[in-house]
């Protein structure tokens, strides 16, 4: 499954890219984020991980994120702790379109095993979800970018 959210900013691509890669203040402008968590000290850099919590349909549900690319200003990907069942990443991509920055989010997710192949056709139950957590989270680093910028 693959779902992708985009949208146009006046907020410079480098402010767009620390933005995104301010993690440890997500929680403070992006909604449903509770808590970010370095999973040790040390730099935002390839190889380096967090765990990152949200508040989901009422519950507090915690996961570790490990940092895959920084690659300033263009990309940030993330992938999830691989379990048994499935692979996730995210990724965020910074373009320049003339006057505005796009910014897109990307969210993917492969079954492994078995049981990630038998559970596969589920996903479609739980992509709007994911859909309109990611425009949430899109929008509120769009604001932020352009809070920055001002």
């Amino acid at each position: 499954m693959k779902i992708t959210v985009r949208v146009l900013t006046d907020a410079p691509p480098a402010t767009v890219f620390a933005t995104v890669t301010d993690v440890l203040h997500w929680p403070e402008f992006i909604p449903g984020i509770l808590m970010v968590q370095p999973a040790e000290e040390g730099p935002l850099e390839p190889g380096a991980s967090f765990y990152e919590t949200r508040s989901r349909l009422g519950f507090r549900t915690s996961e570790e994120l490990g940092v895959e690319v920084v690659d300033h200003p263009k990309r940030f990907t993330l992938l999830g702790a691989p379990n048994r069942f499935t692979l996730m990443a995210r990724e965020y991509v910074i373009g320049h379109t003339g006057h505005e920055t796009e910014l897109t989010i990307s969210f993917t997710s492969e079954p492994r095993g078995l049981i990630g192949q038998l559970t596969r056709p589920f996903t479609r139950f739980f992509a709007p979800g994911i859909e309109r957590r990611l425009e949430q989270d899109l929008y509120a680093i769009k604001e932020e970018a352009e809070r920055r910028t001002v």
